[in-house]
């Protein structure tokens, strides 16, 4: 798909010409909210990406291959969540949506107890067991 821009001046005398050419078989990025459907497309593959993203989402940060951003809203915050190799974002749109999905991460990404990624990620690191 090509955009053609001309640009003239009073009188008619045409100052510029652009051509911009798109590609149409690249798709936008996509608002994920179904965490395992965003989890499985970003392939975690060890305990440490685990805790990688648990640390992202919690601290709003880069961690590892993930990356979050807080949003404040009239109803309180919003987070996106980006992943390396992953061009969709997931799209957690309060803080109920965060603990939810900390609990989901816990629950089928790691052996914490309780849900204490924190606790459960220190506790295998002081014993050298990540992977």
């Amino acid at each position: 798909m090509a955009l053609q821009l001309t640009v003239t001046c009073p009188g008619g005398m045409v100052f510029g010409k652009m051509i911009m050419h798109f590609s149409t078989k690249y798709r936008t990025m996509a608002k994920v909210t179904d965490f395992e459907t965003w989890l499985t497309a970003t392939g975690i593959q060890s305990e440490e990406d685990a805790y990688d993203l648990y640390s992202s989402i919690g601290n709003f940060e880069g961690s590892g291959r993930f990356y979050t951003n807080k949003e404040v809203t009239n109803d309180g915050y919003q987070y996106t969540v980006r992943a390396e190799g992953n061009e969709d974002t997931l799209f957690l749109e309060s803080d109920e949506a965060k603990f939810a999905f900390f609990d989901h991460l816990a629950n089928n990404y790691t052996e914490s107890e309780e849900g204490d990624v924190d606790r459960w990620y220190k506790l295998r690191t002081k014993l050298g067991r990540i992977d």
